[in-house]
Formats: structure tokens, C-alpha cells, sequence
């Protein structure tokens, strides 16, 4: 089963669609799974940009303005007959992190305003 979504409005060109608000990898591939679907069976003109983020996904139409009730009773045909697609490849992006004074200048200010030391700071 598909996690819920809302749509909503988002000016006269644009659509948000948001899922719930929480950081998951259920919520993630629904999210990439329906961009997919859309990208390739649904939203056909060039002039639609998808932009998803960790629980949304924004439908822009450069040209045309949006007739929200009609069209969000598209989306909700569209989300409810989105098969199962393969995921994309993914990728794990490792970025290397200094804690070192001269690097994290605010480190000790941060620090001060928390009242914990740097190595409570880091390690948190």
C-alpha cells in the first residue's frame, strides 16, 4: 500500500503533492516511484519540471496555468495506478568531515551556547 499524500496549490503553475512528513525510505521510493511514473506516462510535455524533495514533489508547468481541482483529481487517479517500477540506482555520497578548529570556526561558539564541550559537540 502507497503512503497517503495531499495536493495542494502552489501558485498558478504549480502543484505540491506531500507525502507524510517523515524522513523514510517507504516515503522516498513512493516519492521517486510516482516522479517516475509521471515523468514517463503521465506529464508528457516538455514543459513540466519535477522537483522532488524528502517528502514532496513539486509539478511546475512553465507555460500553462493549472486548473487545481481537475487536475488534482488527475493526480489521484495517476497515484492510485502507479504500478510498481524498479528503483533507481542509488548512491551514497561519503563526505569527509574536520573537526578541527582552524576548519569549524563556529564549533566553539556552538559549543558555548549548548554548554557542552567540543567532543559532546562531535560526537553528537
Amino acid at each position: 500500500m502507497s503512503p497517503p499524500i495531499q495536493i495542494k496549490p502552489f501558485g498558478i503553475h504549480a502543484v505540491l503533492i506531500e507525502w507524510p512528513n517523515e524522513v523514510s525510505e517507504t516515503v522516498l521510493n513512493s516519492i521517486l516511484q510516482f516522479q517516475g511514473y509521471l515523468k514517463d506516462d503521465c506529464l508528457e510535455d516538455e514543459n513540466w519540471e519535477t522537483v522532488p524533495s524528502y517528502n514532496s514533489l513539486l509539478l511546475l508547468n512553465r507555460t500553462q496555468t493549472i486548473d487545481f481541482t481537475s487536475f488534482s483529481k488527475k493526480i489521484n487517479e495517476w497515484y492510485d495506478s502507479v504500478k510498481e517500477r524498479k528503483p533507481r540506482q542509488k548512491h551514497l555520497w561519503r563526505l569527509p568531515v574536520s573537526y578541527d578548529l582552524e576548519f569549524g570556526i563556529d564549533l566553539k561558539e556552538v559549543s558555548d551556547k549548548l554548554g557542552k564541550s567540543t567532543e559532546e559537540i562531535i560526537a553528537l
